[in-house]
């Protein structure tokens, strides 16, 4: 995945106009490809996977020619804000930013003039000293913002006991369900503008476009 990594810290998040749609941990989004046949564009979709992994072959779960499907299952990371540093601030040994690994599943369906992508997240999970922890209730992950719902049952979860009592004194608490809270709406951003910039660099070939033409600070005048 580092080759997608790599890619996104050069493709500003512009959406020409299409719509990207969230719900619980899926993005979808659907882009117009005049004067072009279902096939055409099943090829090119598929032609731009190899500049999005490093390995295609590993992560390509289906390729149906006939029904124009595509299915990409793949793993990345991204790195945020450490919150266990708000419970111990002044402690240089204290890291200050986390891991998150998180998995994805990637839909691309194809007809005639145009397509539609499919973006899921799944399994994320946060490296603390060496161990995996599942982040955001795991699977409860969601892209909505204001969804609440999931991310204070997992708040409460990690900052009280089971017999609902704070696990540390009211000050350090409450440092850390912000830090956690925090940590949540990076997640999310981060999230969203991956599955935004996947979908436009698959767009970019489907539309045959360049990795320069598509780049905004490459076309100034000068």
């Amino acid at each position: 995945m580092k080759k997608l990594v790599m890619l996104l810290l050069f493709i500003p998040i512009v959406s020409f106009g299409q719509e990207f749609k969230y719900q619980n941990n899926i993005m979808s989004v659907v882009f117009e490809v005049d004067s072009t046949s279902a096939s055409e564009i099943h090829s090119r979709a598929l032609n731009s996977i190899a500049n999005l992994y490093n390995n295609a072959n590993n992560v390509i779960q289906l390729n149906d020619t006939k029904a124009n499907k595509i299915v990409l299952k793949g793993s990345s990371t991204m790195t945020i804000s450490n919150t266990t540093k708000a419970l111990m601030p002044n402690n240089p040994y204290s890291l200050k930013y986390q891991q998150i690994n998180y998995k994805h599943t990637i839909n691309i369906d194809s007809k005639d003039g145009r397509y539609r992508i499919v973006y899921s997240v799944s399994s994320p999970t946060s490296k603390i000293d060496y161990t995996d922890y599942p982040f955001g209730g795991g699977n409860r992950f969601t892209f909505d913002d204001n969804s609440k719902v999931d991310k204070d049952v997992w708040v409460r979860t990690m900052t009280h006991k089971p017999n609902g009592k704070p696990i540390y004194n009211k000050k350090k608490n409450e440092a850390w369900r912000l830090a956690l809270l925090k940590s949540y709406d990076e997640v999310n951003k981060e999230l969203k503008r991956e599955a935004e910039a996947t979908a436009l660099l698959i767009n970019d070939a489907v539309q045959q476009k360049s990795a320069l033409e598509s780049n905004s600070i490459l076309n100034d005048d000068f």
